[in-house]
C-alpha cells in the first residue's frame, strides 16, 4: 500500500485535473518521494519508535539494580 501510494495519489490527482471543476484547480498534488522512499522512512520511523520502547524500558529496569 506504501508503495502504491504516490501513483494513486497522482492518478486521482489528474482525474481531478480532467474534469475541470473550479474548486479543485487550485489544488495540485505533486509527490517528490517515491514509493521506495515512503517505505524507507516508514521503516526508520518504526526502527526509531523500537528503540525509544527499548530505552524507556531499559531505564524502568535500572531503578532494580
Amino acid at each position: 500500500m506504501i508503495a502504491a501510494f504516490p501513483y494513486v495519489a497522482t492518478l486521482v490527482n489528474n482525474i481531478l485535473k480532467a474534469n475541470n471543476i473550479p474548486a479543485l484547480n487550485m489544488v495540485q498534488i505533486d509527490f517528490l518521494i517515491s514509493g521506495s522512499g515512503l517505505i524507507i522512512v516508514v521503516g526508520v520511523v518504526l526502527e526509531l519508535l523500537r528503540r525509544f520502547t527499548a530505552e524507556l524500558q531499559s531505564h524502568d529496569y535500572r531503578r532494580f539494580f
